[in-house]
């Protein structure tokens, strides 16, 4: 991002108020949610909305997070291409990124879901849409015939289902964390939906593995129709009116991309998410090093993915309570050397206790820099351009965490470098993205989540 020579000048794209919110609420109970949560400043009836955004942000992401690959299905799908179909390795992993694609093309979602309604509807249609989809293709995909092929064919239609919830849902949080001052709360809540998810995951899809495959696409199936359900009934969203604009919807999806291209902080939010997660990582060279080198059984290092989830929800809180007091500049550099922090314990990763400790850590560390820097996009992200810039942000993190495998993988096998120096790289790289965090505009970083933006000097 390029430094200003004068006073730090408002994004194009950016608005300090948002006064055309989609309005959507729901009808659910608030006495669940810890009042906690709520805009201190908030009257009783703004209250109540915004834990009802709340219940369908935490039940939207916990359910979109358990049905994909990642959760219940995970080790089900991988042993029924391994054991009944007998599938190498490298067959299995081009299964998982062809049938995950979906979640690359999240840009496309979130430009249709901001520019073009269903029924006069932006957000309920689309995820009543995605979750009666979902639990079809979930119905189906345990009733094809079990080929490589058609199994493919289907689980693709899963993920872009599920990436369709995904993508209305984080359009939906930005719109609503910036008309309640939130989004540092709202990503908070996220991060801590999704990280619940995995944990309750983890031992379910240790349990299905053993069982019919049928079971884990009924359960995935039933838990898509009860998000139907809870939508249904309880998410009511005022329709968009109509205007005199005759544009059709197409040309509008071109006339977006023009605010989102002058957001330069939005853009500088991307590039140092996709620098966080592009640099060389270590992931697979380091499940060689768990299993070959510490013989450390695969039934441990699943859960150790318990004990690091957990870990990721208690990082979640603590970016909710920290957010509310101090700066997100400030939080920014501290989640991006805290981050860096934890990358570098791996050097100290010897055995069982260590393993404990250092995935403990790092599941508590890691949760900071992304839920910081939702907070930046979301911040900066222009009004009409929600859905669209949320899926560019996600796209971009799911990118370059697969491109950070990929090149940590090539350093390992062909240059031959230890899991150790790749550690360090890995750290030290992650330390490289403090240099953008001066240059961001105060106007966006320099107040805590729930308070108004401070003054453009003059």
């Amino acid at each position: 991002m390029t430094k200003h020579p004068g006073p730090m000048q408002r994004d194009p794209g950016y608005h300090t108020a948002m006064p055309n919110s989609s309005h959507l609420h729901t009808d659910t109970p608030t006495s669940a949610v810890a009042t906690g949560d709520t805009p201190d400043a908030a009257e009783p009836h703004n209250r109540q909305a915004f834990l009802r955004i709340l219940w369908l942000v935490g039940v939207g992401f916990f359910i979109q997070t358990i049905a994909t690959d990642s959760g219940i299905a995970s080790l089900p799908i991988k042993l029924l291409l391994k054991n009944h179909l007998h599938r190498d390795a490298q067959e299995v992993s081009g299964f998982l990124a062809i049938a995950n694609i979906a979640w690359y093309l999240k840009p496309v979602a979130g430009t249709v879901a901001d520019n073009v309604t269903i029924g006069g509807s932006r957000y309920r249609n689309y995820l009543l849409i995605g979750a009666l989809g979902a639990a079809l293709a979930w119905v189906a995909m345990g009733l094809v015939p079990q080929t490589y092929q058609l199994l493919l064919v289907t689980f693709v239609v899963v993920n872009v289902l599920l990436m369709l919830i995904s993508t209305v849902l984080g359009g939906y949080m930005v719109i609503e964390g910036r008309e309640y001052k939130a989004t540092g709360r709202l990503g908070s809540f996220r991060n801590s939906a999704m990280m619940a998810a995995t944990l309750v995951a983890g031992p379910i899809s240790g349990y299905l593995a053993g069982v019919q495959f049928g079971w884990t696409a009924g359960i995935n199936a039933g838990l898509c129709v009860m998000f139907f359900a809870y939508v249904f009934a309880a998410v009511r969203e005022k329709p968009v009116p109509r205007t005199a604009d005759t544009a059709s919807p197409w040309r509008k999806l071109a006339g977006e991309f023009q605010p989102l291209l002058r957001a330069r902080t939005f853009w500088a939010a991307v590039g140092m998410t996709f620098l966080l997660m592009v640099m060389p990582g270590f992931g697979t060279p380091f499940l060689y090093y768990q299993t070959d080198q510490l013989k450390l059984s695969t039934q441990f290092i699943g859960n150790l993915g318990l004990v690091s989830s957990a870990m990721g929800i208690v990082g979640g809180a603590a970016y909710l309570v920290f957010c509310r007091r101090i700066p997100l500049r400030t939080m920014l550099a501290i989640s991006i050397v805290v981050s860096a922090f934890s990358t570098a314990l791996y050097e100290l990763y010897r055995g069982p206790t260590s393993a404990i400790i250092i995935e403990a850590t790092n599941g508590l560390l890691s949760a900071l820099p992304a839920i910081a820097l939702f907070d930046l996009a979301a911040r900066a992200a222009p009004e009409r351009s929600a859905s669209l810039s949320y899926s560019l942000l996600m796209a971009v993190y799911n990118f370059g965490i697969r491109v950070s495998d990929i090149a940590g993988s090539v350093l390992h096998d062909r240059a031959h470098m230890s899991i150790f120096t790749l550690i360090w790289i890995s750290a030290g790289t992650t330390l490289l993205t403090l240099i953008a965090v001066p240059f961001l505009p105060r106007a966006l970083v320099d107040y805590p989540d729930g308070e108004p933006a401070p003054e453009e000097p003059t």
